[in-house]
């Protein structure tokens, strides 16, 4: 049974005992256009939710960048995930997503002592105005691939604006995630004695910073050193 306390306009909290049993509570979503364009997400997909206790639940998930959570359904309703400490691993469409600090990171490499992982941000970027040969005006955007730089999506909103997700890299090393935006964030994350072979690896390899396989390339040879 889902239990609730409903208050017109104001954010309410449910304890859920049927779909997802292992929640302490969760937070009312509201369904906005804004919030559903800042989902990365296309739609609600199937998911799993392992707990540090090693239950594993499965519900309706999808990542909302507004704020760094986990959004899931229950039959039109939509909420927040919550409780977070209790949060082992978040399995969303074959990727894997963690919790720390109260902000959810996808998994991007964990193969070594040191991870890669990434969160993603929305914000708003006006339309750019262009005119075509017949001298009729119209809105553009350009969708980039996250292959080819930091921009994850883009998709239209209303009005003269776009919702463009961003994806951010970050190390985490144990207990602390670090920025992972250059070369010098690699080199504050390892050991000294590694740094002159991991600048020249770099240099050699060319790393682009907004290329996630080269994010990994770099990562992997800092691991192995």
């Amino acid at each position: 049974m889902l239990q609730a306390c409903v208050l017109r306009n104001r954010i309410f909290t449910v304890t859920l005992f049927f779909l997802i049993p292992f929640l302490n509570y969760a937070q009312s979503a509201n369904d906005t256009s804004i919030r559903r364009q800042s989902m990365i997400f296309e739609q609600f997909i199937e998911g799993k939710v392992l707990l540090k206790s090693g239950a594993l639940n499965e519900a309706p998930l999808n990542y909302l960048s507004t704020d760094q959570s986990i959004l899931f359904k229950k039959g039109d309703l939509m909420y927040t995930l919550t409780d977070l400490n209790s949060v082992d691993t978040i399995y969303i469409s074959g990727r894997k997503f963690v919790p720390f600090n109260n902000i959810v990171y996808e998994v991007v490499s964990n193969i070594g002592k040191v991870a890669l992982l990434a969160t993603y941000n929305r914000r708003l970027k006006p339309l750019i105005a262009t005119v075509d040969h017949t001298g009729s005006s119209k809105q553009s955007i350009n969708v980039v691939s996250n292959t080819v730089s930091d921009v994850y999506l883009t998709r239209m909103y209303k009005g003269n604006y776009a919702v463009e997700i961003v994806k951010h890299y970050w190390l985490k090393n144990y207990t602390k995630v670090n920025k992972a935006y250059r070369l010098k964030d690699f080199l504050n994350t390892f050991k000294e004695s590694s740094q002159p072979s991991i600048i020249n690896f770099e240099k050699a390899n060319h790393i682009n910073y907004s290329v996630e396989s080269d994010m990994i390339k770099l990562l992997n040879f800092c691991n192995s050193n």
